[in-house]
């Protein structure tokens, strides 16, 4: 992948990869350990939206309580455009389960076409 990130949840430890240039849209993979046979499974992808918006460049696990367990996952395309934005983050909601929801993202600053906001995300 093109970047990496772990995710921790009550269920288990999970990998996330972003692919942003995968099927020119980009995607988040999500692994995780087989239980029974301990080999390495894919258990969810997310795919980005726009050609060429290089969904998955940048990923950002989040502890929003402290608890130790994974929250939020950022997920960036950073080459994502609008009218006179440049720059999307979507934020994923991350169940106990480990499962992704994605129902809210945040986009970069209008007048900012080429501002490749969420290239970076910490």
């Amino acid at each position: 992948g093109y970047s990496v990130v772990s995710l921790q949840r009550p269920t288990g430890s999970y990998t996330v990869a972003g692919a942003p240039r995968y099927n020119h849209i980009g995607r988040a993979v999500f692994l995780g350990r087989d239980p029974q046979t301990q080999q390495w499974a894919v258990r969810q992808t997310i795919d980005g939206e726009q050609i060429g918006s290089y969904f998955g460049a940048e990923l950002c696990s989040v502890d929003l309580e402290g608890d130790g367990w994974t929250d939020l996952l950022l997920v960036g395309a950073p080459l994502y455009h609008e009218t006179d934005i440049g720059g999307l983050v979507s934020v994923c909601q991350i169940s106990p389960q480990g499962n992704a929801s994605c129902p809210s993202a945040l986009r970069g600053q209008a007048g900012q076409t080429l501002g490749r906001f969420g290239s970076a995300i910490s």
